[in-house]
């Protein structure tokens, strides 16, 4: 076990939960599972910078709390935190190696949001991407003719489908009612950054 514990980069807010006051983290790269630590938890892994040994933890909660974290429980919650991969280490590195290699063997890059933004079924996922374009502030449903000519770019809003769906559609129908392309390019915006301006994949989507 690290005598100097080093959090990895992530996300945390408060949410509230039964009435109570919860630090809720998330990983960039979802490759950690979201949890929730309390405030006094929270206050601890503050520390996990790397520099601070288990002793200097344990004497800023003292001052902070005015009574004694034993190495038992700050052990316990050093466990926890890599158990769910929050840690930088050698254990984190060889997940991380196991889920780049996982990516790069399948055919094509399986969607990020199904089922939670997106239908899983396909009868029900036509259904969905219907209702944007019949929507009340849709563009209504596009014409089955090519009547339109392919267009050369399209600049679309990057938000949920459910606040802004109809938007999407009013962006897409004139592809959909052109021939439309041999080849998509798809540049998006990254939520978790990465070490190039750039992150690229040769995998259909």
């Amino acid at each position: 076990m690290d005598n100097q514990p080093k959090l990895r980069p992530i996300e945390a807010f408060p949410v509230q939960q039964d009435g109570k006051t919860l630090i809720y983290l998330k990983d960039p790269l979802n490759l950690a599972k979201p949890i929730g630590v309390s405030p006094v938890g929270y206050f601890i892994l503050s520390h996990f910078d790397g520099r601070h040994s288990w002793v200097d933890i344990q004497e800023a909660y003292a001052k902070r709390f005015g009574s004694l974290l034993t190495s038992d429980e700050l052990k316990s919650f050093v466990d926890m935190l890599d158990q769910y991969y929050y840690l930088q280490g050698e254990r984190f590195e060889q997940y991380r190696n196991e889920a780049v290699l996982e990516f790069r063997r399948l055919p094509a890059r399986a969607p990020a949001h199904v089922v939670g933004v997106y239908k899983a079924d396909a009868a029900e996922l036509t259904a969905q991407l219907d209702g944007y374009f019949s929507a009340a502030d849709g563009p209504g449903l596009p014409s089955a003719q090519n009547q339109r000519s392919t267009p050369k770019a399209i600049v679309a809003p990057h938000i949920d489908f459910h606040r802004g769906g109809p938007a999407y559609a009013w962006a897409y129908k004139s592809l959909l009612e052109s021939a439309g392309a041999d080849l998509y390019i798809l540049p998006g915006t990254s939520h978790c950054g990465g070490q190039t301006p750039y992150i690229l994949t040769r995998k259909d989507f």
